[in-house]
Order: structure tokens, then C-alpha cells, then sequence
């Protein structure tokens, strides 16, 4: 799920590397990583267990452009391929914005390849979401090594959806910017689409991902996109009333107040007298206490930035309970 930050003024999508073991996907992410300037990325963390590991980072893309004057973040997520508990692969699906399915070309690893795509349908379905729904594209990898199968083949056998498809060598950089740029083209075409964002700079120019100053010769060559399954280009999309220009972000008054009524349980006072050695009221006035309702004002003082960045307040509230007898 897209998340707008308007006090960073950032929208951050989600997209997250699928495919079987050992296909590349963490090549991906890493010669992705290792291609940005410093000032443009965080750092990539890696959340392991015994028997699995995830990675992630977040960066904004060079050149990317800004939609209603907001910048656009990229968050890549890759899951483990050999993974004991496919709860790992859940989790790390849920909220993703765009999903690339890197593919092992080589011709033994046609079922695995088949049986990842199979996983990948079956956890976004226990999520109420079909493949088809969320923006995809296939990168078929290792297309340098000799048993890998036609492009013709994988497009038959894997891409059975028709989505944009992109051929790479991940170990060498070949293929993998180019995959990045599709893929972050058709998640930023259904932020238009589904918001009705207009001000789309991003798809009506180039999308440059990586760091400009690498050389002509090591930037991937261009690849084959199938038009009709890519979406539509934001001069098609019809813009809509975004659901955001209805939100008043006018600043709040100066003091607001709340008030809390706080019971007091049946019978708390009598283990006071064990906590602090007071000694407790007759037993008529102690049971008038225990059923006391006392109402609290309590000021909070927010500043209108601090209601933008958050939605929801959590108040901690200690009580200083004072035994009058």
C-alpha cells in the first residue's frame, strides 16, 4: 500500500523481488544498492533466522520527478527463495505496491521456477489480492549461461499473464536497472490511476533509477516491452478528485482538552494498606470510595505538524492515587 507523508512530503511504494532459490534476486538488490550515491539511500538491513534471511533499503531515485509536489521513495524488498516457513514470504508480500518475479532461465530450473510463481499466487490470494491487481513484470536471469531456455519458452511457460518481461545477467548489472525502471513506471501509473493524482512527471520523461555518472557501456541495453499489457500512460488515465484534497489540515487551537473518567474497581483499596501502610477508612466510607468516579482535564498541546505526521495519538496516563482517611 502506497504511504503519503505529507510532512516529509514523501509517497513510498513498496516493491518487493520474488522467485525461487538462488534465481538472484539478492544480486539484484545488492548491484541496485552498490549503484546509488550515499546521500540518496538507507541502509540495507537484513532480518535473519536460522534458516532464512530477508532484505531491504529504501532510496529516492534520481530524476524521478514529484507527484502534486510530493517526491516519490522506493522501498525494495527481497524474500528468501529456500524458505522453511512461507509465513516469512506473507509477511513480507503484504502492502507491496509492485512485485518483480526474477526467473532462473536455465532449463533445470523450470519447476522451481513454476512451483515460486505457484507459492506467489497462493500467499497473495490468502491476502484477498490477485497477481493480476498488483503492477508485475518478470526479469528471466542468467541469460549468459548456456542451458538457459529461449525467451520464447519462458514467455509460454512462466509469463502466462503477458506482463512487461525484461532479460537480464544480474551478476554483471546486465538487465537489472532497466527492470527497476519498468517496474517503478507501472507503480507509479496505478498510483495515478487509483488516486487520480495528476502532475504525473515521472511517466511523460525517461525514469532515471541508478547513478547518472556510470559509464554508456556498463547501463543495461533497452528491452522489449509488451504494450498492451503495461498500463495506461498518465495522459490516458482520466484524473479523479483525490481522496486527499477533502482532508483539512488547518491548524488545531492552541489547547485542547480531554476528559477521562476513571473508576476506581471494587475492593482496590483494600490491598493499600499492604503497598503503603495507610491505614484503611472505616469500612461504610471505603465502600463508598470504591465506587468514586473522579473527572480529569488534561491539556495537550499539539502543533499542526505534529496532527499531519500523526494520524493517531496514544496518551500514557500514570495516576497518583493519595488515601485521605
Amino acid at each position: 500500500m502506497v504511504l503519503f507523508n505529507y510532512a516529509t512530503k514523501e509517497i513510498t511504494a513498496k516493491i518487493v523481488y520474488y522467485g525461487p532459490g538462488l534465481c538472484g534476486k539478492t544480486t539484484n538488490l545488492q548491484f541496485i544498492y552498490d549503484s546509488l550515491p550515499s546521500n540518496s539511500k538507507s541502509k540495507m538491513l537484513s532480518l535473519s533466522t536460522k534458516t532464512d534471511r530477508t532484505l531491504f533499503f529504501d532510496f529516492l531515485p534520481l530524476d524521478l520527478g514529484k507527484i502534486r509536489g510530493m517526491r516519490t521513495k522506493l522501498q525494495l524488498y527481497t524474500v528468501p527463495g529456500q524458505v522453511y516457513y512461507n509465513s516469512t514470504r506473507q509477511l513480507v508480500l503484504k502492502g507491496a505496491d509492485g512485485l518483480v518475479f526474477v526467473a532462473d532461465s536455465q532449463d533445470i530450473a523450470l519447476d522451481a521456477n513454476l512451483e515460486s510463481l505457484q507459492n506467489l499466487e497462493d500467499n497473495l490470494k490468502r491476502q484477498g489480492v490477485r497477481m493480476r491487481e498488483i503492477p508485475t513484470v518478470f526479469q528471466y536471469n542468467k541469460r549468459d549461461l548456456p542451458n538457459a531456455l529461449p525467451v520464447a519458452q519462458l514467455q509460454r511457460d512462466v509469463n502466462k499473464l503477458g506482463v512487461p518481461h525484461f532479460e537480464s545477467v544480474a551478476t554483471s548489472g546486465f538487465g537489472v536497472e532497466e527492470t527497476l525502471k519498468g517496474m517503478t513506471q507501472l507503480v507509479l501509473g496505478n498510483l495515478v490511476k487509483k488516486y487520480g493524482l495528476e502532475g504525473s512527471e515521472p511517466l511523460e520523461r525517461e525514469i532515471r533509477v541508478l547513478n547518472a555518472d556510470a559509464p554508456a557501456e556498463e547501463r543495461p541495453l533497452p528491452t522489449v516491452w509488451d504494450e498492451e499489457s503495461a498500463l495506461p500512460r498518465a495522459e490516458e488515465v482520466v484524473a479523479e478528485k483525490s481522496p486527499f484534497d477533502d482532508v483539512d489540515f488547518s491548524p488545531p487551537p492552541e489547547m485542547a482538552a480531554a476528559s477521562i473518567e476513571i473508576p476506581l474497581p471494587d475492593g482496590i483499596l483494600d490491598s493499600l494498606p499492604e503497598l503503603g501502610g495507610v491505614a484503611a477508612p472505616p469500612k461504610p466510607e471505603r465502600r463508598a470510595a470504591d465506587s468514586l468516579v473522579k473527572e480529569v482535564t488534561v491539556p495537550l498541546a499539539l502543533t499542526a505538524e505534529e496532527l499531519r505526521e500523526h494520524r493517531k495519538l496514544k496518551l500514557k496516563i500514570t495516576l497518583d492515587v493519595t488515601l485521605i482517611p
